[in-house]
């Protein structure tokens, strides 16, 4: 399969002026304590405040806000977690739901508001766009260059990230919401195959451009060339290695090594054939392990789907839909 982009070539000869982890290691102490990410730890019950309800074209939107069930390990401004929910029209107790998750150094909610959760809503599917911890309207008051200055920072993302994504899910299916899909794309991808394996409820995912794991993304696809090695060197005595260190401490996070959802026949994945930032390999890993799932590949590379090939995410999620 040919995995090679120019578009996506030159989107990493851009973006590697801006230097990811300069921060270095960070926090040790969290890291060295914290459990595999891929366990399958008790869902935390969770108190929704709503607010800021408005309609807009063809829906209707809602702020909900709750403390995260990871707020001890979160910085003052992203302990309360926010989230918008963007209803149809026509919303009701059947209406199907889908948890939108963020992609890598996505901020805010217009993008997935604009380009998923409109159109989506269009087709009666409700939607609920999640702000990631150190992002955003949560994003810590200082100088980073980036979301996440340090690898334990983003590691505290992404546990908040599931932790939060599977209160979420569980709040609404308590509800009485019955048909839930959880999607994103590459990060967001990766955590929402990780919440549907996690949370052992009836409910799909769509990881659409998503890796089985951060190791490999960091460590051998173009994105490794945006880590900031110098800014490691500090943390690491001479025997030490920050590319082991780097690789070691991402394959914690291994969707292949865990069980599959429990509604794995309802799940589709989506990778781009000529993908640089995810490789194709990892993408198929995912759907060896999950075998009755779907695995469904876009002819562009990572920049050029996200740029041009949203309505097939859009369709995957609908058809993930219909399979529940």
């Amino acid at each position: 399969m040919e995995t090679t982009s120019l578009l996506d070539t030159v989107t990493s000869i851009v973006t590697n002026n801006f230097k990811i982890f300069s921060g270095g290691v960070g926090d040790r102490n969290y890291l060295e304590k914290i459990r595999r990410l891929s366990e399958i730890s008790p869902i935390t019950e969770i108190s929704v405040k709503w607010e800021k309800e408005q309609d807009i074209i063809f829906a209707n939107t809602v702020i909900g806000k709750f403390i995260s069930p990871s707020a001890k390990d979160l910085p003052i401004e992203s302990k309360q977690a926010e989230f918008l929910f963007v209803k149809p029209k026509n919303f009701s107790k059947d209406s199907p739901i889908v948890l939108l998750l963020a992609a890598a150094g996505e901020k805010g909610f217009t993008k997935r508001l604009f380009t998923m959760s409109i159109p989506l809503a269009q087709s009666g599917v409700a939607s609920i766009i999640l702000e990631n911890s150190f992002s955003g309207s949560r994003r810590i008051q200082n100088d980073y260059p980036r979301n996440t200055n340090s690898i334990s920072d983003f590691f505290k993302m992404i546990e908040s990230t599931i932790e939060e994504g599977k209160s979420i899910v569980h709040y609404f299916n308590e509800m009485g919401y019955q048909k839930i899909v959880v999607s994103g794309v590459n990060f967001g991808g990766s955590i929402s195959a990780l919440i549907a394996a996690t949370s052992r409820l009836g409910i799909s995912a769509v990881p659409c451009l998503a890796p089985d794991s951060p190791s490999k993304v960091y460590t051998e696809s173009e994105i490794s060339h945006s880590i900031d090695w110098s800014a490691f060197r500090k943390d690491f005595i001479d025997k030490e290695s920050p590319l082991k260190f780097v690789k070691e401490i991402f394959s914690q996070i291994d969707i292949a090594k865990i069980p599959a959802p429990k509604r794995a026949d309802a799940c589709i994945l989506v990778g781009a054939k000529r993908d640089n930032f995810i490789l194709p390999g990892s993408i198929q890993s995912i759907q060896d392990h999950w075998k009755i799932s779907e695995l469904r590949w876009i002819d562009s590379g990572h920049t050029g789907s996200f740029l041009f090939h949203t309505g097939d995410f859009r369709e995957a999620i609908l058809d993930s839909i219909d399979r529940i």
